[in-house]
Order: structure tokens, then C-alpha cells, then sequence
């Protein structure tokens, strides 16, 4: 950070296109609500000083001005301009943060001029896209330098862009080439959350009683709550929730069990996709699909609810905003034991986790080809990753259980959620690390710091022949998403009521069917079945059993345990 003309104290300037930061679309993607509550944290902060605004052309300011206004920015702040060729400005802002991982681009827009006149940031949201990778892998032939840092959300978004560029490395590497490591530090910062905006406040009572109102949800009825983007193919899907939901609703003694199910859909076929499940799977739970676009609805629903959940089993979630926000909200959380999830839910104190598993590196190869020849669209290839990621329905019940069985326990959880929430994710704490990130650059531009010191690419499972690292097996590129990786000597054995029967009766809906071109076919399925009823196995023995391929046959079997046809041995004797 430098000093203006003015003297007042400056952050980053924000490369700002409107894409990055607003929410005012039906389209409503985590990267931009991340955005734009970066930007709305930037501009409301009473400790900062102007407002730079970074655009690629003369253009684009007016658009920055108005929205950092409406995002709540004072009429006296400072707002200021500069083009992003124009390196004596960029060299008085002294950082660029920019809203994605193509820092890349900006590097070599920097290089015409000084490469130590400013530093850039860059942030990672999904990294699974043919574009996040290309960014990700071209972090090691752009010419960025150890003043620059791509942010990494979690600690498994870091693992995986380790694991591109371990890979990149490698490859440069065995082509002859001498490539140069890696230069960008690579941060772990979380997402920020407006913990007071979130907390239960005067008004809570009122929204809860309107929002019930409004469902036909009793004053003493137990509400769950799930407020995501509604694609059981690019989030979370569905399947372990209603089941979940609807074990613990037919417990003996159990009263009346609703579900808000908050989101949006990308078209009405998905929305009848959803429908269709909650019906089929979950009669006994009072489903109630609320439009979640609109803003008074994700900032007051959360009141209405007495338990948070989210199962997501998708490669492309990376950080998950959702849980987090439940926890700002007081409520406990049920969701997935997946990538950041686990770094924002206690297991146990904040609310309970449920085991996923997921293929191991070596059978999702053709999932990654398909996609990058064509075949598959982006949505059918995370899809075809996600319905071979299995989340433990038993963890899920208990978790529902002990929450619907104990009010104190539920109060417990969302108060110490609550308490986390404030300590580590707020924004005021969160800029306080991104404005540590930019002084620690300075200082290493300015040369007051070693400049050598680069993170060193970890090492990848070399792969048996050359791969681009940008379209990697996804079970390699994110083999640290899951609690445990379904390979050859997993044991298996079938659930409780698993059959021919219920696997039809699964399989029928459309969106357990939708991948069916990279599973195997239902005859194959069934043999499965036939092979396991021979008694436990490992994962090995009943794909040799039924002669099933290996990579499909995988896919298949973490499809029949996402199913609740299959039960997984976690290896310490335990099974889900």
C-alpha cells in the first residue's frame, strides 16, 4: 500500500468489470456474490482510503462509480481512476486486485513497463473450468514475479493449483524445455461474510414469523434450511438430503418437518427435476421451493429456519459461502465433508459433517478428454464427476437427528458458529489479511523482502503418459475434495434394502440418469448388485466379479453408493 497525492491511505486498486461483482442477474453465480461482497466490504470500510478503479480502457468508471455508491460507499470518498496501461498510475496504487486467477494477462500488460512498479492479486473461485485451469497452468509461463500472489480460498483450492502447476512443471520439464518455477505466493484467505448484516437481530422474530406465515410453517414446526444456486449437476445434489430429511420425519414422535429450499434454477426442467425428487424421495418433509434471487429473501430466510444444510459433492465448489453465512445467521450446519466446507464446519461443534467419497485418480481420465474434445458439455462433465461422488446419508440422519432431538444443542452449535464466524470470517477481518497480503508484496517489491522464495510446486502422481495439466483426470486435479478416494481395495457391502427393485426406482429419476454416458449400463449396475450379494467385498473384487471396466466400473460404484444402494468402509472398520 502507498500514500496518494493526497496523503490518505490506499488498498488495491480493483480491476472492476461489471461481471465480476454483480449480483443483479438470474444468473446469480458464487463468483460474483464473492465479488461483490469484496467490493461492498472495500467500499463501506471506514479505515480506507480512496477508491482506485482499475479498467482495460478509458470506459468503465462511471459503472464502478455508481455501484461502489449504491454498495454503500460515502458521498465524501475519494474515488479514482486509472487505465490499466497506464503504469505511473498503477505504480502510485501499488496493487491491482483482480476479481479471477488470469493474472496471467495482466503480468504481461505490466511487463512494457517496470515489473516492479506495481504487484497484482488474483482470487480463485471454481477452478474446475477449461478457463480457471488455462489460468491456473499459465501462472507458470506468464512472467509473474514473488510480488505477486494468487489468493487461494481454502487450502484444497491451493493443493489443487499446486497440483496443476506440479504437473505444468513436470510436463515443461520432460518436453526439453527449462521452464522457470513458479513465481506467485499463493495465499490462503477464506471468503469474507457481513457477519452483522447475517446475525439475528430485532427484526429476526418478525422475519421468521412472516416467512412461515408465508409457508404454512407452524410457530413450533422444525425448519431446515438450503439456500444455494438449485443444479444437482453443478452444486450439490439433492439426494442425501431428502433422504436424510425423510428418515428422521418418519421417526416415531417426530412432529411436523419442513424443508425451505432456496435457490434459483437454471431452467424449468431442473426445476421439475427437483420436484420430482422431493416427491419421490421425501414424502413425509413439507418441501416448500422459495425463488432465492431476491435479496430480501437471502438476507432474511435464514431467520425463519432452525437448522442450515448443504450437501455439495461438485468439483466445481471450492470455498462454499452458504455454510458459513448459516453460521453468521446462528444456525447449525449439516452438510458435505467437502473441500472448504471442512474448513468452515466444525464437525461437532458447529454443527456435523457427512463423509463423501469420490473416485480415485485414474478413473476420470475419458470424463476430462470428453469434455475437451466436445463430446460433453462443462455442465455433463462436473455432473458426470459429481454422480460418481457419494455423501454419507447416515451421517446425514445422524446429524438431522441429534439436531431435531435437542433445541439446546441446536443453540449450542449456532452459537459457537456464530462466534467463529465473527473471529475469522467477518471482513473487517478478512481486508485486515488481504491488507497484510498487500504490505508483505510491497515490501518484497521494494525489495525488503527475498524475492527468490516462491512456493515450490508439490510434486504430482505422475501419470503413466503425458497430460495437458489443465485437462487432468478431475479425480487427480481434486483428489483432496473428499473425506476418503474409492479405489480398488475399498470394502464395500450392500445397504439395507438394496436391490434391483430400488435401484430402478433411483435410476428413473431424471436426475440420477443424466450421466448415464460415462456410467456403466443398467445390466452392469445390476451385476454389481449380484456380485456384492455374494457378500462384502472390496471395490476391486466386485468389479472383477460383475467384469466391469475399471474407470466406468469405479464411477459406477461411487454412483450406487451416492444412490444408498452401496456402503462404504472408511478403513477403520467404520462403514457410510
Amino acid at each position: 500500500m502507498v500514500n496518494m497525492s493526497n496523503g490518505a491511505r490506499t488498498d488495491a486498486a480493483v480491476f472492476y468489470v461489471a461481471d465480476g461483482y454483480d449480483t443483479n442477474t438470474r444468473q446469480l453465480m458464487g463468483r460474483r456474490a464473492a465479488g461483490e461482497a469484496f467490493l461492498k466490504a472495500l467500499a463501506q470500510d471506514p479505515a480506507g482510503g480512496p477508491l482506485v478503479c482499475c479498467t482495460p480502457a478509458a470506459g468503465g468508471f462511471d459503472g464502478f462509480r455508481k455501484h461502489v455508491r449504491a454498495l454503500g460507499a460515502p458521498a465524501d470518498r475519494p474515488l479514482r481512476h486509472v487505465v490499466l496501461g497506464d503504469h505511473a498510475g498503477l505504480a502510485a496504487a501499488g496493487c491491482v486486485f483482480y476479481p479471477g486467477p488470469d493474472i496471467a494477462k495482466l503480468a504481461w500488460a505490466r511487463a512494457a513497463g517496470d515489473p516492479r512498479g506495481h504487484s497484482l492479486t488474483g482470487v480463485t473461485h471454481t477452478t474446475a473450468s477449461h478457463g480457471a485451469m488455462d489460468h491456473i497452468a499459465g501462472l507458470l509461463g506468464g512472467p509473474l514475479e514473488a510480488w505477486d500472489a494468487l489468493i487461494c480460498t481454502s487450502r484444497s483450492v491451493r493443493t489443487t493449483v499446486e497440483q496443476v502447476l506440479g504437473v505444468a512443471f513436470e510436463q515443461a520439464a520432460a518436453r526439453g524445455e527449462r521452464p522457470r518455477p513458479p513465481q506467485a505466493q499463493l495465499p490462503v484467505i477464506p471468503l469474507g461474510i457481513d457477519c452483522a448484516g447475517l446475525a439475528p437481530g430485532p427484526a429476526a422474530g418478525a422475519s421468521r414469523a412472516g416467512f412461515r406465515a408465508r409457508y404454512g410453517i407452524g410457530a413450533d414446526d422444525l425448519v431446515v434450511l438450503s439456500l444455494a444456486r438449485t443444479s444437482y449437476h453443478g452444486k450439490a445434489h439433492p439426494l442425501p438430503m431428502y433422504l436424510a430429511l425423510q428418515a428422521v420425519a418418519a421417526m416415531p414422535g417426530r412432529g411436523p418437518l419442513h424443508l425451505l429450499q432456496t435457490g434459483w434454477f437454471a431452467n424449468d426442467a431442473i426445476e421439475q427435476h427437483f420436484r420430482a425428487a422431493a416427491a419421490a424421495l421425501c414424502p413425509d418433509v413439507a418441501v416448500h421451493f422459495v425463488p432465492g434471487t431476491d435479496p430480501d429473501v437471502r438476507s432474511g430466510i435464514w431467520h425463519a429456519a432452525d437448522i442450515f444444510s448443504l450437501m455439495s459433492d461438485n468439483i466445481q465448489e471450492t470455498f462454499g459461502l452458504a455454510p458459513l453465512e448459516a453460521m453468521a445467521a446462528g444456525l447449525p450446519v449439516v452438510a458435505s465433508d467437502w473441500n472448504g466446507f471442512r474448513e468452515t464446519v466444525r464437525h461437532g461443534v458447529d454443527g456435523f459433517l457427512a463423509r463423501t467419497a469420490m473416485p480415485a485418480a485414474g478413473a476420470g481420465a475419458d470424463l476430462a478428454l470428453r469434455h475437451d474434445i466436445g463430446v460433453d458439455s462443462y455442465d455433463r462433465y462436473i455432473g458426470g464427476a459429481s454422480q460418481a461422488t457419494a455423501v454419507s446419508i447416515a451421517d446425514a440422519i445422524a446429524g438431522f437427528a441429534a439436531l431435531a432431538d435437542g433445541a439446546d444443542l441446536r443453540r449450542s452449535m449456532g452459537a459457537a458458529g456464530m462466534a467463529r464466524a465473527r473471529a475469522e470470517f467477518d471482513w473487517p477481518v478478512v481486508l485486515g489479511q488481504y491488507r497484510a497480503l498487500w504490505s508483505e508484496l510491497a515490501a518484497r517489491r521494494a525489495g525488503a523482502m527475498p524475492d527468490s522464495d516462491p512456493p515450490v510446486p508439490v510434486p504430482p502422481l505422475r501419470p503413466p503418459h503425458p497430460v495437458n495439466p489443465a485437462r487432468d483426470d478431475p479425480f487427480r486435479s481434486f483428489a483432496c475434495y473428499p473425506s476418503v478416494a474409492l479405489d480398488r481395495d475399498t470394502p464395500l457391502r450392500l445397504a439395507a434394502g438394496a436391490g434391483e427393485p430400488l435401484l430402478r426406482e433411483r435410476a428413473a429419476l431424471a436426475m440420477n440418469s443424466f450421466a448415464a454416458a460415462v456410467l456403466p449400463a443398467g445390466a452392469q449396475f445390476a451385476a454389481m448388485l449380484h456380485a456384492l450379494g455374494r457378500g462384502d467385498a472390496t471395490a476391486g473384487a466386485v468389479l472383477d466379479r460383475a467384469e466391469v471396466a475399471f474407470a466406468p466400473g469405479l464411477r459406477g460404484l461411487g454412483w450406487l453408493a451416492k444412490m444408498g444402494l452401496v456402503e462404504i468402509g472408511d478403513g477403520r472398520g467404520g462403514w457410510f
